[in-house]
């Protein structure tokens, strides 16, 4: 399915809707109108933002640039992809709806998983979300982090890629390194919730930053299939747009449920994080059941596995 998203002014809205009036149907949030024509879904949101939809896009915005001079085609051979728009962006996104968030939780502790989660919010989910007050996510506990998230998870569409530590050790330094692996956990998990979402509108995807894009990208040479113009890196992501704090709460769930997994056969629940806590318990783990359950629970490029051992 092909895409592609026009700017207009309330006037032109307003034309278009009169020019659709006979090919209208339901509405979603936000939206002035919404029609179906020749196999093309045309959804107009109140912020003058038009998206097309459907594989006839094209010759849709062909048809229409043929009744309104201010309508502009894209050129016919123009390369797009499932879910993505052909369009240029700002570096902002005004809206919290049609977003993807990206965010990954357990890179900073020794102990556990490495968890990316992925999140596209609906203009539905929005007032939902606030009310489980998600836009506050750093300031959630672990106890509320835990009640949330299967909410969360019950509702939205969400896609996870976890790493356990005996997979994590058994790729670093060989096949990736810290940065590269969490480059292709976040775009992989983007790529298999775009699946998920083939027939929702999207406006954009955000991944909370953890390097430079020319970075990211240089780490996924030959294997992209997302347009650019699509994904925007931003730090501190889960304070500004509720999609990536909705991901950073399912992430970090999964994280403390991987702690409790993997200090299950120890009588144990892990402690996270990298400090002398974590070091205290991986010695007396070590002395009890031996070195080698390290590679089983933790991540054993950290400095934390020399300490404990010596």
């Amino acid at each position: 399915m092909k895409q592609h998203t026009l700017k207009m002014t309330p006037s032109q809205l307003q034309q278009l809707k009169q020019y659709y009036q006979p090919h209208l149907t339901s509405s979603v949030p936000y939206s002035v109108f919404r029609a179906v024509h020749q196999q093309t879904t045309i959804t107009a949101y109140t912020s003058g933002k038009v998206l097309f939809q459907g594989n006839h896009t094209l010759n849709e915005l062909q048809q229409l640039s043929q009744q309104f001079d201010w309508i502009t085609p894209p050129q016919a051979g123009t390369k797009t992809t499932p879910n993505t728009q052909t369009r240029s962006v700002s570096t902002m996104v005004s809206q919290q709806y049609c977003v993807i968030g990206s965010d990954e939780v357990g890179n900073g502790s020794y102990f556990g998983s490495l968890v990316v989660a992925s999140v596209y919010l609906r203009p539905e989910d929005i007032d939902w979300v606030k009310a489980l007050k998600v836009n506050d996510s750093k300031k959630l506990t672990d106890p509320q982090i835990e009640a949330i998230a299967p909410k969360l998870m019950e509702r939205l569409f969400y896609n996870v890629i976890e790493v356990s530590p005996k997979q994590y050790n058994k790729v670093m330094g060989i096949k990736y390194n810290a940065v590269s692996l969490k480059v292709m956990m976040h775009y992989t998990n983007c790529q298999q919730l775009l699946q998920k979402i083939e027939n929702q509108p999207l406006e954009r995807i955000i991944i909370d930053q953890f390097t430079t894009p020319k970075n990211f990208y240089h780490y996924l040479t030959g294997r992209e299939t997302i347009d650019r113009s699509l994904i925007l890196f931003k730090t501190q992501a889960e304070s500004q747009y509720l999609s990536v704090a909705c991901a950073s709460i399912i992430a970090r769930h999964l994280f403390l449920e991987s702690l409790r997994r993997f200090g299950a056969p120890y009588q144990c629940t892990l402690p996270s994080g990298a400090g002398t806590q974590v070091d205290q318990v991986g010695r007396e783990l070590t002395q009890k059941y031996g070195a080698a359950i390290l590679d089983e629970i933790a991540k054993l490029h950290f400095r934390n596995t020399e300490k404990i051992l010596n």
